[in-house]
């Protein structure tokens, strides 16, 4: 019997190394986690750093910009 798939999920296949299929098995295992649930918080977390990461470098950007244009230049 196959399940139907909602329209807010998509279904894919994902071929992993050994190695890493191993590591997110014994993770989800640990967190008490079904491997498919331990890729999508996995990806989650992810996302959100990139998310975060951006705003950093954009404040960062943002502070230098405004270092730059308070600097004095020598006559």
């Amino acid at each position: 019997m196959t399940k139907n798939v909602t329209t807010n999920e998509a279904k894919f296949t994902a071929r992993f190394p050994d190695f890493i299929f191993q590591r997110i098995s014994e993770k989800a295992r640990a967190n008490n986690r079904s491997i498919n649930q331990e890729l999508i918080h996995g990806m989650s977390q992810y996302l959100e750093g990139l998310d975060e990461l951006e705003l950093l470098i954009a404040s960062v950007k943002n502070q230098l910009a405004a270092i730059q244009s308070t600097e004095v230049v020598p006559a």
